[in-house]
């Protein structure tokens, strides 16, 4: 279970770090640091529905990649 798990944060890191920062920096706020769309918001000076966009926009990437990496 801890392999699997080390295994998939490792995935995770590295699909990360291929993301453009404007994805990657608002997911990292989000799921790695807790803060509310609000506060990311204002953090990062972009409006709340931007955010959520650029939150959208880089999950779905990610899937993308990790979806083609399996094939």
């Amino acid at each position: 279970l801890l392999n699997a798990l080390s295994s998939c944060k490792a995935e995770i890191t590295s699909l990360l770090s291929r993301l453009p920062a404007n994805y990657k920096n608002p997911l990292m706020l989000y799921y790695f640091e807790n803060m509310s769309y609000k506060e990311i918001s204002e953090k990062l000076d972009i409006k709340v529905n931007t955010l959520k966009s650029y939150i959208f926009r880089g999950k779905e990437l990610m899937k993308d990649w990790l979806q083609k990496d399996n094939e």
